[in-house]
């Protein structure tokens, strides 16, 4: 388990426990991406919230995340090719730029992996118990629903790493197709118009369409899981860098098209429609278009959508604190390595104990549907600043490597990324039309109880920061992802 791999083109040599070696195919590692996005919910809810503030030009904003997330993308594969790991984004950093910066965005995913698979749960039990309330139906309240969903994402992520991502496979493939479908038949029967494409549409101008932005990015996160899978996928050099980019460019297209037939179905009133459903938009569409049953199938597409994400998210998060826990900058303990399975069990462990107590105790404290909002706003903060340091991490590996360096894709489009970035970042805390307006720089723009999710992103910050400046909390470099390489 400990003995040294056999060097290849596509694999380095690693020492240490070591996961399940070309396990996973390029579809699978894509699939990890796209369910980690969560399509379903992401069109259902995530995007839903920019509404109101894109208003018709929804389409547009969906544009601006496509092309931000699509840049950052291209940038996390060229750093993929190049070092592929388990750690993903922990080890890019480290490499690039140093321990220190290492350090910090393993912190900062380690919490955005963290409160992921509890954001899904709180989800779910919103969901299923507010739809099953609608209909008339008994439901014993979203806690029980939230339990039942944590103990189903750790049988798929507990045992062989194929299950989690054939299972992730099948319910992603399963909510695009019903989405998809769905988008098909309000383009057909309505009546079609470019007005979603114009910026004279937005409700605030381009200001309505920057911040519809913010919450476009929120349904992209995720586009960067197949990071984690370099020491499980076949190719790793090769199938990551793919699975990350398509992912990206692959969803947004798919967001983008149904966002225009949002604006269709609802024949160009989006704002009205939003606000008639409650923003349950699509069931609506689905009762309306397809009838009761049509209700009842984009039900179970959107909750497939929940549990697929919720198995990519325990993966993701499970193979950070992996790589964590065997370079010891956490404990040892998390480096462990199933001797049957290949997985990372004490991590996933550690993981479901996190997501459960974070559900519960934001669940009891804010209710699951103000919770999942809390715990969202949280991990988009650390996601936003994960990604912008990504884009400085690529600039900063091929600065020291010019024999490999093209100046438009290592130097160009992380640069871009990095400011297309800051809008949504700021726009996290403070008021965008504000700024726009020239009014105020830095007018606080939070309000009750999101303050919990600014402040406390903001601590987890702090901490991480001081937390890098102990020489004891940092290992060498090649800790960091297992690989035999001489450190800088």
């Amino acid at each position: 388990m400990s003995a040294p791999t056999t060097p290849s083109a596509d694999r380095p040599v690693t020492t240490g426990p070591t996961l399940r070696d070309g396990s996973v195919s390029l579809a699978e590692v894509l699939f990890q991406s796209v369910a980690f996005m969560a399509p379903g919910i992401g069109i259902a809810f995530a995007i839903g919230i920019g509404v109101p503030l894109a208003g018709t030009a929804l389409p547009l904003s969906l544009l601006v995340a496509l092309i931000a997330c699509t840049l950052t993308a291209l940038a996390i594969g060229q750093l993929a090719a190049r070092l592929p790991s388990a750690g993903g984004l922990y080890t890019y950093a480290a490499r690039a730029i140093g321990r220190r910066t290492g350090f910090t965005v393993g912190w900062y995913y380690v919490a955005f992996a963290i409160l992921l698979p509890p954001f899904f749960a709180l989800q779910e039990g919103w969901f299923v118990d507010s739809f099953l309330t609608e209909r008339g139906i008994a439901s014993p309240g979203p806690t029980p629903f939230v339990i039942l969903y944590l103990a189903v994402i750790f049988g798929l992520t507990f045992f062989d790493v194929k299950l989690s991502v054939r299972t992730a496979m099948t319910l992603g493939a399963l909510e695009i197709v019903v989405c998809l479908a769905l988008g098909l038949t309000l383009v057909l029967t309505g009546d079609n118009s470019l007005a979603p494409f114009q910026p004279s549409h937005a409700e605030n101008g381009w200001s309505g369409i920057a911040q519809g932005a913010v919450f476009a990015i929120l349904a992209f996160i995720g586009f960067e899981a197949a990071s984690s899978f370099g020491e499980e996928a076949r190719n790793p050099r090769r199938a990551v860098p793919i699975a990350v980019v398509a992912a990206s460019a692959g969803v947004g297209l798919y967001y983008l098209f149904l966002t225009y037939a949002w604006n269709i179905g609802a024949g160009l009133d989006i704002v009205g429609f939003h606000e008639r459903t409650a923003g349950n938009d699509w069931p609506v569409f689905a009762q309306e278009k397809w009838g009761d049953v049509g209700g009842w199938i984009v039900f179970l597409a959107l909750l497939n959508s929940i549990i697929a994400a919720g198995a990519a998210a325990m993966n993701s998060c499970a193979r950070v604190l992996f790589a964590m826990g065997r370079a010891g900058t956490l404990p040892k303990a998390l480096g462990a390595v199933h001797p049957k399975y290949h997985t990372p069990y004490v991590a996933v462990v550690a993981s479901l104990v996190a997501a459960a107590l974070i559900s519960l105790v934001t669940g009891l404290k804010f209710g699951a549907a103000t919770g999942y909002a809390i715990v969202g706003t949280t991990f988009t903060i650390l996601a936003i600043l994960v990604y912008m340091i990504l884009c400085v991490a690529c600039i900063v590996w091929f600065q020291r490597h010019p024999a490999e360096r093209r100046w438009w894709l290592h130097i160009l489009v992380p640069a871009l990324g990095f400011v297309a970035f800051l809008a949504p970042l700021y726009a996290q805390a403070f008021d965008l039309d504000a700024l726009f307006s020239g009014s105020a720089v830095f007018r606080w723009a939070v309000v009750a109880p999101f303050g919990w999710a600014v402040w406390g992103a903001v601590a987890w910050i702090v901490i991480g920061l001081g937390l890098a400046l102990l020489p004891s909390r940092l290992p060498e470099l090649g800790a960091y992802d297992g690989v035999e390489q001489p450190t800088t």
